[in-house]
């Protein structure tokens, strides 16, 4: 789709990504909460037990999806704790005792000192631990040790094993080699983006950082995570998918059915419409969707014995193409705008038309502003209307 349509299908999803995404202030100042954490970690946690300690980041803020509430602001961070212990050195309630008391340690010197970054309490979780922070932001902090017996493929990343739920089955995992991974698939848009970024802001392409450029893959994850918030939003029974499954379906769709230009309503609509292909199941008959770069890893472990939770995500899954569709066939604000509210939360869309409406005056002022053959705005004078196909449709 060529030209910049301030009412366009991608032009709205953009918004609506935009709304979601943390302000750079809340950025900066999760960035400094897990890096004090860190510090501290490497300076007490590593002198008592005598072993490398890391912190860093895992999931979403690792691949730049990470989503804040619309209408709060409140967001959180996943980040592990990397203990240099090998798994038949200690048992996992030893690590999870151990962790425990390094960040009861970390809290209570931070709330002692009157820190700015002190956070308010530390909550178990059954595999994570959880800081929690007086403006609503949390982090939580899983722990794991690394593959020193060389037991997992170490080609990308860093495979690690974590605790299960019940503290008895070591479980591979490899969050940094999946962010390698996310990250290679995309990184030709990517380093197109850049490109015409820089060239907006007269800069140089390495001056503009990843993560203040987005490719169409990590606003589509964004979309449907908001879309699953949105539609669990009572969820008792926790059925609602967890965002490793969504996001490991999406990028194997995406990587499988990116169409070329990267504009982000066709790749919505191609991902969208291709991610049901990528559930697969084990010889035993569990759901089964692994982490490419660790095939022991299956996003999908939290399923085994629980239909209800599998038929809520089929479900989910239809609903987002039903919703997507809905979202991708409008071209005018008012039903642009319902469309949105009723797939993502209430008061979006006017918040997203209104932001699109202002935009639309500044470049109407500034003579910048066409039609296209369709009578639709443009700013590209050039562009020609294109009829919208759904994934799977011929074009008309």
């Amino acid at each position: 789709m060529t030209g910049n349509n301030p009412f366009g299908r991608s032009a709205l999803l953009q918004g609506l990504a935009e709304e979601l995404d943390p302000s750079y202030a809340q950025k900066q100042l999760a960035r400094e909460r897990y890096e004090d954490l860190g510090a501290w970690m490497r300076e007490h946690a590593a002198t008592t037990a005598g072993r490398d300690v890391q912190v860093y980041p895992q999931g979403s803020g690792n691949l730049g999806t990470t989503n804040r509430d619309p209408y709060t602001g409140e967001f959180d961070l996943d980040l592990v704790i990397r203990v240099a212990y090998a798994k038949s050195e200690l048992t996992q309630q030893q690590l999870n005792q151990m962790v425990n008391g390094w960040l009861g340690s970390y809290v209570w010197a931070r709330q002692q000192a009157g820190h700015r970054l002190a956070p308010t309490k530390l909550e178990k979780g059954k595999r994570a631990w959880t800081l929690h922070y007086a403006d609503g932001f949390h982090m939580d902090v899983l722990p794991v040790v690394p593959d020193l017996a060389d037991e997992l493929d170490a080609s990308v990343g860093d495979p690690s094993w974590l605790t299960d739920k019940a503290l008895i089955r070591w479980q591979a995992t490899n969050p940094r080699g999946f962010a390698a991974w996310f990250r290679a698939i995309s990184a030709a848009e990517l380093r197109d983006r850049k490109v015409e970024a820089a060239k907006r802001a007269e800069v140089q392409v390495d001056q503009l950082p990843d993560d203040r450029v987005k490719t169409s893959l990590q606003l589509t994850v964004q979309l449907l995570k908001r879309h699953r918030d949105y539609l669990f939003r009572d969820d008792p029974d926790r059925l609602a998918p967890p965002s490793a499954v969504i996001t490991a379906l999406a990028s194997q769709a995406y990587q499988t059915r990116k169409p070329t230009g990267g504009d982000l309503a066709d790749v919505v609509e191609a991902v969208v419409a291709d991610m049901p292909n990528h559930l697969h199941r084990t010889s035993t008959g569990n759901l089964w969707i692994p982490n490419p770069t660790c095939p022991m890893e299956n996003y999908a472990d939290r399923y085994d014995g629980r239909p209800d939770k599998e038929k809520a995500l089929k479900d989910w899954l239809q609903r987002a193409w039903d919703d997507s569709s809905r979202v991708l066939s409008v071209h005018d604000a008012a039903h642009a705008s319902e469309a949105i509210d009723n797939a993502f939360g209430p008061g979006l869309g006017s918040r997203i038309a209104k932001k699109l409406g202002l935009q639309t005056q500044r470049l109407r002022a500034l003579g910048a502003l066409g039609s296209t053959t369709a009578g639709r705005l443009t700013t590209d004078v050039s562009d020609a209307h294109r009829p919208h196909r759904f994934y799977g449709q011929p074009a008309s």
